[in-house]
């Protein structure tokens, strides 16, 4: 919870709440190959919001703004790899795979 409250967003102890929900069923729905889509969507919209809220590379300069853009861009990474996920395995389900 110190984590959630240092980005100051409202009501830390419900947001921690939120975010171990989110991950712990966006995984699970990854891991049991059952609406696969759902979950990978769910933990993308989160991954998302979670790096702009934890790094804002805009804000910061010299070595902090490397740091925080290279996170960033990681993160960004994992989004693509997710929402590849999502479109892969509701294309796949459609197709009757």
């Amino acid at each position: 919870m110190a984590e959630v409250q240092t980005l100051r967003v409202p009501r830390p102890a419900v947001v921690t709440v939120l975010v171990i929900l989110t991950q712990t069923v966006g995984a699970a729905l990854l891991l049991i190959d059952r609406t696969v889509w759902l979950g990978a969507s769910a933990l993308a919209l989160f991954t998302l919001a979670a790096t702009i809220l934890a790094h804002p590379f805009w804000r910061e300069r010299g070595g902090e703004f490397r740091r925080e853009l290279t996170t960033f861009l990681e993160h960004l990474g994992l989004v693509s790899g997710l929402v590849l996920a999502a479109v892969v395995t509701q294309n796949a389900e459609r197709a009757g795979f």
